[in-house]
């Protein structure tokens, strides 16, 4: 029961025997008492917990199994069998549980994910307390993360996520922040939906508003956050990279063009030279001089 202090209540309802009427079933009962009740909700000035009605209890000992157990899975949240179910109603019959109806969060065919995020509070000054995880600073925030990280649960991923633990907390080189490393847990069924880490990405910055609060305590870095290692602007920054390395090869390709052109130029600049020679020879006299050639049957 959420409110311990509740009051258990088991009566004893008699009715008259009579051949002409069917034999007594309890289901219809239970329909009866529930329809004049508002659902279970209200017996006069008496307000009554909506799944706690039960008719003709087969065991003295089932009150105290069903409290036992609506204790155990009792959370803020709502009922809770382990962390992978959570359930709207349950009835305890012939010291066995029946659960009525529940929100399946793990079935059967399932497997759990897990997603390492780092990300950078701006406004939790860093000390090598947070180190140690024995200290009581580590502990406070490490207790108070996780829970803010529940933020999971009021979003689209709400039925798949499990929780998050914080591992570890680290300095942030030349600022004063705090860098947080953390896992978060989902389960999902194989069969019908995977879960990639852009999606959890995606997810969270839409909870936290851009990334910028985590709950009302913690400010974020807003471009800190990382899942699995994938970060938008390092996708960015990759293909930069990409496109600069397509850059050098084209430089590279243009540069080889115009060293060919160059030794081309040279090469015609040479045979044009070699040609325009060529239209004049020079002939030694034996007086030591020197004449161009001539039609010498002109001079003659």
């Amino acid at each position: 029961m959420k409110d311990r202090d509740n009051t258990g209540l088991d009566a004893v309802c008699s009715y008259k025997n009579n051949s002409r009427i069917a034999t007594f079933d309890r289901e219809k009962v239970y329909q009866e008492l529930s329809n004049m009740t508002k659902g279970v909700t209200k017996l006069g000035q008496y307000s009554l917990e909506k799944n706690s009605l039960y008719v003709n209890d087969p065991s003295i000992n089932r009150a105290a199994v069903e409290r036992a157990f609506q204790n155990g899975t009792s959370h803020e949240t709502g009922l809770w069998l382990g962390s992978s179910y959570q359930l709207e109603g349950f009835s305890v019959d012939n010291l066995e549980l029946a659960i009525e109806t529940g929100t399946q969060r793990a079935p059967l065919q399932s497997e759990e994910r897990n997603f390492r995020l780092n990300f950078i509070i701006t406004n939790l000054r860093y000390s090598p307390e947070l180190q140690n995880s024995k200290s009581l600073m580590f502990q406070v925030n490490k207790d108070k993360i996780e829970k803010e990280l529940d933020v999971f649960r009021t979003g689209s991923l709400k039925d798949y996520f499990i929780g998050c633990t914080v591992e570890t907390f680290g300095p942030v080189l030349g600022k004063a922040y705090t860098s947080v490393a953390s896992v978060c847990k989902f389960t999902l069924d194989t069969s019908s939906r995977t879960l990639e880490k852009e999606v959890v990405y995606e997810e969270l910055t839409r909870l936290t508003q851009g990334f910028t609060k985590l709950g009302s305590s913690y400010q974020l870095e807003e471009h800190s956050l990382a899942v699995d290692g994938y970060s938008p602007l390092e996708t960015i920054g990759q293909e930069r990279y990409e496109l600069s390395f397509w850059a050098i090869i084209l430089i590279c390709v243009f540069a080889l063009i115009g060293f060919i052109l160059l030794l081309l130029i040279c090469f015609l600049i040479v045979f044009c030279l070699r040609r325009k020679s060529n239209l004049y020879q020079v002939q030694q006299s034996m007086y030591g001089m020197y004449f161009p050639h001539l039609n010498m049957r002109k001079v003659h």
